[in-house]
């Protein structure tokens, strides 16, 4: 049986879970650029890596879901327009991947 508390976290929950989705997507955001960052890349190309990333937060920060999706597939543009070139096939591949679960954690 619920209790009361649970009932209420509940229907928080439900009330929230647009908001629980973008907090994750955040997050997710702030792992890429850190997985970004370790990469070791040329120092132009995490910069402007890292910039796209950091757009797309203050975004969602300021809770315009669209935007950031915009600036992650700004950040998806660049990752594969240097596959091969400054990025290696793998690290272009985990990018784009954790790039597109962040945009579906949006949409």
């Amino acid at each position: 049986m619920f209790s009361r508390i649970n009932i209420i976290f509940l229907i928080r929950m439900m009330i929230t879970f647009g908001t629980v989705l973008q907090t994750h997507a955040y997050y997710n955001i702030y792992d890429l650029i850190i997985d970004v960052k370790i990469m070791n890349l040329e120092q132009g190309l995490e910069n402007s890596l890292v910039a796209k990333l950091e757009r797309a937060e203050e975004a969602l920060e300021r809770d315009q879901q669209a935007v950031a999706i915009n600036k992650l597939n700004s950040f998806i543009n660049e990752v594969e327009a240097q596959r091969d070139k400054k990025l290696t096939e793998r690290q272009a591949d985990c990018l784009v991947s954790c790039a597109n679960i962040v945009i579906r954690c949006l949409s």
